[in-house]
């Protein structure tokens, strides 16, 4: 009766034993999952972060491109107003030198 009686103990014993070990792997299982579920959240946040800081210097890039082609389009038409200028001044010159070679 004794040995029974020991036997039984050492049973629930290693019940005890097998199921505090099985909560602590479930707790183990769980405190990882968590912790990849965190990195992952992690993760995903510094991606979106870094998409919106590159989305805004694509879009400081897009302002500075349009001013610099306003400015293409303003040298431009300097230009040829310019050119215009000559062109007229030019031809003048030539009215006036041939005006005076004939006289």
């Amino acid at each position: 009766k004794i040995r029974k009686q020991s036997r039984m103990h050492g049973d629930t014993g290693a019940a005890s034993a097998a199921s505090a070990a099985s909560a602590a792997a479930s707790a183990t299982v769980d405190g990882a999952l968590r912790t990849a579920q965190e990195m992952g959240d992690a993760k995903r946040g510094a991606a979106r972060l870094s998409y919106e800081a590159l989305a805004v210097a694509v879009d400081a890039e897009n302002d500075s491109l349009r001013t610099l082609m306003d400015k293409r389009d303003l040298l431009e038409s300097r230009i040829s107003l310019l050119q215009a200028q000559l062109s007229a001044a030019s031809s003048s010159s030539s009215s006036s030198s041939s005006s005076s070679s004939s006289s």
